[in-house]
């Protein structure tokens, strides 16, 4: 690694110029496309020896950043709760929405066979209409009866 390795190290150390930043907000930080340029200036580097070059040391930086910020916030019991009941809630509403889709798949098949009778009774009904009108030529010998 040489002068390189040594200089990236002393920004790396816990004691180091950029150890004291990683809490910061600043172009600096952690998430920042800049960070590669502010630790190539503080090694005294130009950027280009850090992002291909070097890549290694960059890598460690950002290793190093990912083990110190890796504390999970304690959670509170509140939170705990609120997290239980959505989850019962979530279970819940997709009980009920798997009750709706079915229960809409069962009138989507109730439609359909209703539709079905609805096509066959106007058919029967056509038939028996012209059933009907071809009869209309026969009289009718029941009227014709005397009464007694």
């Amino acid at each position: 690694m040489g002068d390189l390795g040594l200089a990236l190290q002393g920004v790396l150390q816990p004691g180091g110029a950029k150890s004291k930043e990683l809490g910061s907000t600043d172009a600096a930080s952690p998430t920042s496309p800049k960070l590669t340029v502010v630790l190539a200036v503080e090694a005294g580097l130009r950027r280009h020896k850090l992002t291909h070059e070097h890549t290694g040391l960059k890598d460690l930086f950002y290793a190093l950043v990912k083990a110190r910020d890796h504390i999970p916030e304690p959670v509170s019991e509140a939170a705990r709760a609120r997290g239980r009941k959505q989850q019962e809630d979530l279970a819940r509403v997709r009980a009920e929405r798997d009750d709706l889709r079915s229960q809409a798949q069962l009138l989507a098949r109730i439609v359909q066979v209703l539709e079905i009778e609805n096509h066959r009774f106007k058919e029967t009904n056509e038939d028996l209409e012209q059933q009907l009108a071809a009869r209309v030529g026969v009289p009718d010998l029941a009227s014709r009866r005397l009464p007694p």
